[in-house]
């Protein structure tokens, strides 16, 4: 999408809906900023690689069977 039709865009929203824009890009570029979630090792810092990745091999068989549908 072209800037200038973005910006056309929020110049005919009422000023309410601007800040409502406004907040909703700081809030997209925090996620930016943000680190991207850590690995099972990384995130306990307990376990050896070895380890880490036999857990995360259990939970992803364990949770394959799962039914989502509600």
């Amino acid at each position: 999408m072209e800037n200038t039709i973005l910006i056309n865009k929020i110049k005919i929203l009422p000023n309410s809906l601007k800040e409502e824009v406004n907040d909703f890009i700081d809030f997209l570029l925090s996620k930016k900023n943000k680190k991207s979630i850590p690995t099972i090792e990384e995130f306990s810092g307990i376990w050896s690689k070895e380890e880490s990745n036999e857990i995360e091999s259990i939970i992803k068989k364990g949770t394959e069977n799962i039914d989502n549908e509600w």
